[in-house]
């Protein structure tokens, strides 16, 4: 009996990655229980319906959530908060949290649960076909999750290795090295344009138009980011040396300097979380709490900054004399604004492909031509956002991500989403093999925290992976974190070789 409990903490310890204790798990399954299915069926109970399918979509929304949830509900010690099968689920819960501050009260609020539904692509739909779209939607989504799973656990095992570990050369002085000149760079766009001031009042004719054939320097100045994630993880010493800090100082913000992006420095922060759990393989609720709650206000503070630009003259007086109070009323208005901004998922299932032709893969082929400029091939495929902006909402400005199962949709009706979660699903598999192949080397720590974080298939985020990941080798090669040699010996067995 010793020596079997020694050795499942051994597991527990040695977990790449980082175990969820027990009491997690619990609280986990309580949510599920309690707000995702007691609740809503509660609600349907004491409110009688007020819109068409209620019974319908409240069954198949438990159903989705149910397969959602499926790696808590069976947790196995192999799995942990980076594991692909958690992960997303974690950073889904934490998104629809921060965007519902109230969600955790509205057990107690027994409202009908479902309202009728207004949208701009929408308007001349009669409200049982706008449900009966929402019936269709919920069940691609259930689709795609049955089709990810399959994929995960059965589907064919890509080949992973087990790669030598290399002492690196010289990391501080060539990561400096690209720090500073991608912070050269951002300095010299910045002023080409005029200076910081009249760069930000470029915002006021839509940054799709300020900022276009502008995608490559960007796509540069994020290196440095890169190079000092990089560093991070390497060195298990970085966060006590200085230059590291102001590295961070000034690479964080450049994304939203040249684009306005703040998710950009929401995203930096969540990666050098999943780094720090990856080395200790600890929970990092502490760290949360303490870079959460800021980075919440810093977004509620960006967003009013740059609504400011909107009118052709910046106000820096939003960040020079802005209070906690402020912060905390501009985050709650941008929560409010997104409840109100329209949703690309419905208009798509509702007029794909009756009204509005199928896309025959053109979003995806967009990664591959990502790199064309423009200006030698103007009419290269777009994004999906693009598409449902100009298709299906008649905005030609816009862009509006109409998200993964729908782009799937409209690019291949059914079979697509069936093939595209299905390789999804193979692809994860692959990469948390990879991680169990190679659980202390950095190296791959680098490539798998880029790849859980940014892979998602859509082609949008595909493009934003290429940008992170490719630069994100080639730096491993420089200081010598990578090389083309493997080691053949001792690669461990394929993850779940049971097809579990």
């Amino acid at each position: 009996m010793l020596k079997v409990k020694t050795s499942s903490l051994a597991i527990k310890d040695t977990n790449p990655f980082g175990s969820i204790q027990k009491g997690y798990i619990g609280a986990f399954k309580l949510y599920l229980l309690l707000y995702l299915i007691v609740s809503p069926i509660l609600k349907c109970i004491i409110s009688e319906p007020v819109v068409e399918f209620t019974y319908a979509r409240l069954f198949l929304d438990i159903i989705y959530n149910l397969l959602l949830f499926l790696p808590i509900i069976f947790y196995r010690k192999e799995y942990g908060w980076l594991h692909p099968l958690i992960f997303p689920l974690l950073l889904k819960l934490s998104k629809d949290l921060i965007s519902q501050p109230g969600f955790l009260l509205s057990i107690f609020d027994f409202s009908p649960q479902y309202s009728e539904i207004f949208n701009e692509a929408l308007i001349n739909y009669r409200q049982w076909e706008i449900a009966m779209a929402d019936v269709d939607g919920i069940l691609l989504e259930i689709l795609a999750l049955v089709m990810y799973y399959l994929g995960f656990f059965y589907g064919p095992k890509i080949k992973t290795k087990k790669y030598a570990l290399v002492n690196t050369r010289n990391i501080q002085l060539k990561i400096l090295i690209i720090v500073f000149l991608s912070l050269a760079l951002l300095f010299i766009y910045i002023s080409s344009r005029g200076g910081l001031t009249e760069h930000f009042n470029s915002w006021s004719q839509g940054r799709y138009k300020s900022l276009a054939g502008d995608g490559f320097i960007f796509v540069v100045i994020r290196f440095g980011f890169i190079a000092a994630l990089i560093w991070y993880v390497l060195d298990k010493n970085a966060f006590k040396k200085p230059f590291f800090w102001i590295s961070l100082l000034f690479t964080i913000p450049s994304t939203f300097v040249t684009q306005g992006s703040r998710s950009a420095i929401a995203f930096s922060i969540i990666l050098l979380i999943m780094g720090w759990l990856l080395r200790t393989r600890k929970t990092p609720s502490i760290r949360i709490l303490i870079f959460g709650y800021p980075i919440l206000l810093l977004i509620g503070l960006l967003g009013e900054f740059r609504r400011s630009t909107f009118s052709g003259s910046v106000n820096w007086n939003i960040i020079e004399q802005a209070t906690i109070s402020d912060a905390e009323n501009y985050f709650s208005n941008e929560i409010d604004d997104k409840k109100k901004s329209a949703s690309g998922f419905l208009p798509i299932v509702a007029k794909v492909p009756h009204e509005v032709d199928l896309l025959y893969g053109k979003t995806y082929l967009s990664v591959l031509t990502f790199y064309i400029p423009r200006a030698l091939w103007k009419d290269k495929p777009r994004g999906a956002g693009a598409y449902t902006g100009r298709l299906i909402f008649n905005k030609t400005s816009a862009g509006i991500p109409p998200g993964p199962v729908a782009e799937a949709f409209w690019n291949f009706h059914i079979p697509g989403v069936i093939v595209v979660f299905f390789l999804f699903g193979v692809m994860h598999n692959w990469l948390a093999r990879l991680l169990l192949a190679n659980p202390d080397n950095k190296a791959i720590h680098v490539i798998f925290i880029l790849t859980l974080f940014y892979f998602t298939p859509t082609a949008i985020k595909m493009v934003s992976y290429l940008q992170q990941i490719l630069p994100a080798i080639a730096i491993l090669f420089w200081v010598n974190a990578l090389t083309i040699k493997n080691k053949k010996k001792n690669v461990l067995k394929p993850f779940l070789s049971r097809g579990s």
